[in-house]
C-alpha cells in the first residue's frame, strides 16, 4: 500500500499515512510535493491524529499530543529563499495557534480575506477548484498582502510594497508573510511578493482553515492522479460571501470595503462569473471594483498581469498538446 493508492482498510489508510509523514521528518519530500507545500502530508497527519498509534508517532515527532495535530508550515521554498531572513524570524517565532479538531465549531473571529477567496475558488460542496491552480495561487497571494495592508502593517503605492509597521499580528500566516517582507528588504515590486507567495500561499491558507476547522482535507483520484481537495466543513458558511456579494450586486447595493476587496480578487482572477447575472450586474460590479483604494487598484493591476501572463501560457500549453 502506498501513499497514491486508496483503501477504506483502517490499517492501509494508517500505513500510508505513517509512510507519507516519515519521508516528511526533517524536511523531507514525496513525489506527492510541489510548489513547497504537499496535500498528501497534510491528510497524512490529520490521518494519524485519529489513531492512537498514530498520536505517539506523532508526540515522537514533535507534534502536539493528544489533538490532531498541526502540519508544518512548507519549508521547501522557504529553504530556497532563506537568505538574510533568519535574524528577523528568530526575534519574532511563528506563532502556533492551538490545533482544533477537524469538523468542529468555527471560531468567532472576523473574516479573513484569504480564507473568503478560498472558498470562493472553490466549489461550496465538494471543494473542488473553480479556477486554474496558478489563478487561485495568485489570488490568495494578494489577498495575504491586501490582509496586511488593512490591518496597517505595510503599505501599497506605485506597484511596491513597503512596510510600516513590524509589529507581528497575531495571525500565524500574517506573521509569516510579513517576516518575508522585512527580510527582503531590497525587494520591493508588487509583482515580485505575488510570485513568491504564490509558491506556498495555497497550502499555507488550507492549513489556517484546516486549523479552524473550516475545511478538512479529502483524498480523491487513484495512482498518480491522486490529490487533496479541501472541503468546506459547513456549506453554507463556504457559500456566505458568494450569496452575500451575489445578492448586493444583483440589488446595486454599495459594497463595503471588505467585500469591495474579495470583488477586486474575483474579477481580476476571471472568477467574476460566478458572481454575475446579467450584463447590468457585470457593469455595476466594475464600478465597485474602481471604488476602491488607490492602493488596492495597484495590486489589482499587478494581480490583473500576473493571471492574464499564465492564463495565455496555460492556453498555449493545451494547444500545442492538441496539435
Amino acid at each position: 500500500m502506498t501513499g497514491t493508492e486508496e483503501s477504506d482498510r483502517v490499517v492501509d489508510r494508517f500505513e500510508s499515512a505513517r509512510r507519507t509523514v516519515l519521508q516528511h521528518r526533517s524536511g523531507g519530500t514525496c513525489f506527492h510535493c510541489r510548489h513547497g507545500g504537499c496535500g498528501q502530508y497534510t491528510w497524512a497527519v490529520v490521518e494519524l491524529g485519529c489513531h492512537p498509534g498514530g498520536r505517539r508517532l506523532l508526540r515522537q515527532l514533535g507534534f502536539p499530543a493528544d489533538e490532531p495535530a498541526e502540519p508544518r508550515a512548507p519549508q521547501a521554498t522557504d529553504r530556497a529563499h532563506d537568505g538574510g531572513h533568519t535574524a528577523h524570524l528568530h526575534r519574532h517565532p511563528e506563532p502556533r495557534p492551538a490545533v482544533r479538531a477537524v469538523g468542529s465549531a468555527t471560531p468567532q473571529t472576523a473574516a479573513r480575506l484569504a480564507d473568503e477567496f478560498f472558498y470562493l475558488a472553490h466549489d461550496d460542496q465538494t471543494g473542488r477548484p473553480r479556477l486554474f491552480e496558478s489563478a487561485t495561487a495568485y489570488g490568495l497571494a494578494a489577498a495575504l498582502l491586501v490582509e496586511l495592508h488593512q490591518a496597517g502593517r505595510i503599505v501599497v503605492a506605485g506597484r511596491q510594497v513597503r512596510v510600516v509597521d513590524t509589529a507581528p499580528p497575531t495571525d500565524w500566516l500574517q506573521h509569516l508573510v510579513l517576516d518575508r517582507l522585512v527580510a527582503e528588504p531590497r525587494h520591493s515590486a508588487t509583482r515580485t511578493w505575488l510570485s513568491f507567495l504564490a509558491a506556498t500561499a495555497y497550502q499555507q491558507v488550507a492549513t489556517r482553515m484546516w486549523q479552524l476547522g473550516l475545511v478538512r482535507p479529502e483524498q480523491v483520484g487513484r495512482w498518480l492522479r491522486h490529490r487533496t481537495v479541501y472541503v468546506p466543513t459547513d456549506m453554507n458558511r463556504a457559500a456566505c460571501s458568494w450569496a452575500r456579494l451575489s445578492c448586493h450586486l444583483r440589488d446595486r447595493q454599495q459594497l463595503n470595503s471588505f467585500d469591495v476587496a474579495l470583488a477586486g480578487l474575483a474579477v481580476h482572477t476571471q472568477l467574476s462569473p460566478i458572481l454575475l447575472v446579467g450584463a447590468p450586474t457585470r457593469a455595476f460590479l466594475h464600478e465597485q471594483v474602481d471604488k476602491a483604494p488607490p492602493a488596492l487598484r495597484d495590486l489589482f493591476a499587478d494581480l490583473r498581469a500576473v493571471v492574464g501572463g499564465t492564463v495565455l501560457s496555460h492556453r498555449t500549453v493545451l494547444s500545442h498538446r492538441t496539435s
